[in-house]
C-alpha cells in the first residue's frame, strides 16, 4: 500500500487546522515585506536549549515496508560575541530492526534583520547493515525577507563503505502568521533526493515553564519512500521567553540548523531512509559504478589506434 497520499493528506488537514486555530492572527502581519527582527541585534539572543521528542511512520515503498520511528532530539546554542553564534544539536532515532544517533553543530554569523551564512558538519551512525557511518560538511545561509526565509547549502558527504559525494539543498519557510511556519525543501546526496515539507505552530500558552511548538513533517524519496513525523519542541534559556516563532528562527534557533531546525527534518528523514534503505542503495550504486567504469574503459579501447 502506498502511503504517501495518506501523509500527504493529513499534513495538509493539520496545517488547515493549525492556521484555523491561529486565525485570531492577521494573515501575513500588516505587510508581507517587513521583517519583524530588526537589523543589528546580536546574531544569537542569548544560551538557548530546546528538548524534541518525535515519533512517526517510515514506508519503504518498493523495498521491504514500513517501519514505526520514536526518537529524541536536543540542541545547545550560544552567542559568540555579538556577531558570531554557535548551535550543537544530536538526534537519536529508534525503529524496526535497528537505530540512529547522530550530532551536528552550526556556526554562524547573522544579523536578524538581513540574514546567516555559516558552516556546518553533521555525523551520523546507524546499526543497521552491520553498523556504518555518514556524515556532511557544508556551508549554509539563510535569508530574512519580510515573512519568508529561503535557505540552502552546499558541501560533501561521506559514506562509509561508498565514498565522498557532493550534496547540497535548499528550501523555503514561510510564515502566514507570526507563530505559524509553513516549510520545504529538497536536498541531494549521492544520488539520492530527498523532499520534505511540514508545518509548525508555537502554542499561545507555554507548557510549564518552557515554549512549546507542535511540528508535523513528511518526507518522501525514491522508490516511492516516504514518511511523516510529528512532535513537539519545548524550548528552555533565552528561548523560554515570550516571542513569536518568526522572531524565535532568526533570533535564537537558525531554521537551518543540523537536526533541531524546522528545515533540519529533511536532514533526518534522509538518515533515517538511508538507515533503512542502505543496503539496498548501496548494492545499486556499486552497479552504476561498474557500468560507468566499464563503459569508460570500452570507449577508451576503442578509441586507442
Amino acid at each position: 500500500m502506498n502511503v504517501q497520499p495518506l501523509l500527504l493528506a493529513a499534513i495538509v488537514a493539520g496545517s488547515c487546522m493549525i492556521i484555523g486555530n491561529a486565525s485570531s492572527q492577521t494573515l501575513f502581519g500588516n505587510d508581507l515585506f517587513t521583517n519583524p527582527s530588526p537589523k543589528g541585534l546580536p546574531a544569537e539572543s542569548g544560551y538557548n536549549y530546546s528538548l524534541t521528542p518525535y515519533a512517526g511512520y517510515t514506508n519503504l515503498g518498493t523495498a521491504s515496508g514500513g517501519n514505526g520511528v520514536g526518537g529524541l532530539t536536543g540542541s545547545f546554542a550560544a552567542p559568540l560575541g555579538h556577531d558570531f553564534g554557535i548551535l550543537m544539536d544530536a538526534t537519536s532515532a529508534a525503529f524496526n530492526g535497528g537505530g540512529l544517533f547522530g550530532g551536528g553543530a552550526l556556526a554562524f554569523a547573522r544579523d536578524p534583520g538581513i540574514g546567516l551564512i555559516g558552516p556546518s558538519i553533521q555525523v551520523m551512525h546507524s546499526t543497521t547493515s552491520g553498523g556504518y557511518s555518514f556524515g556532511f560538511g557544508a556551508i549554509n545561509w539563510e535569508g530574512y525577507w519580510g515573512r519568508v526565509t529561503p535557505f540552502g547549502s552546499v558541501g560533501a558527504a561521506v559514506i562509509e563503505n561508498a565514498g565522498t559525494f557532493l550534496a547540497g539543498g535548499g528550501g523555503i519557510a514561510l510564515y502566514p502568521t507570526d507563530n505559524v511556519a509553513l516549510v520545504a525543501s529538497v536536498s541531494s546526496v549521492a544520488g539520492q533526493t530527498i523532499y520534505s515539507g511540514g508545518i509548525e505552530y508555537l502554542l499561545d500558552e507555554p507548557i510549564g515553564t518552557s515554549a512549546a511548538s507542535l511540528f508535523v513533517n513528511g518526507f518522501g524519496g525514491s522508490n516511492y519512500s516516504g514518511g511523516v513525523l510529528a512532535g513537539v519542541s519545548l524550548k528552555f534559556g533565552r528561548g523560554s521567553e515570550r516571542k513569536t516563532l518568526i522572531r524565535r528562527h532568526r533570533e535564537d534557533d537558525p531554521v537551518s540548523a543540523p537536526y533541531s531546525g524546522s528545515g533540519g527534518l529533511n536532514n533526518l528523514g534522509f538518515a533515517l531512509l538511508e538507515s533503512i534503505e542502505h543496503d539496498e542503495w548501496l548494492a545499486q550504486y556499486q552497479a552504476e559504478s561498474q557500468r560507468f567504469w566499464q563503459q569508460y574503459f570500452q570507449q577508451q579501447s576503442n578509441s586507442s589506434p
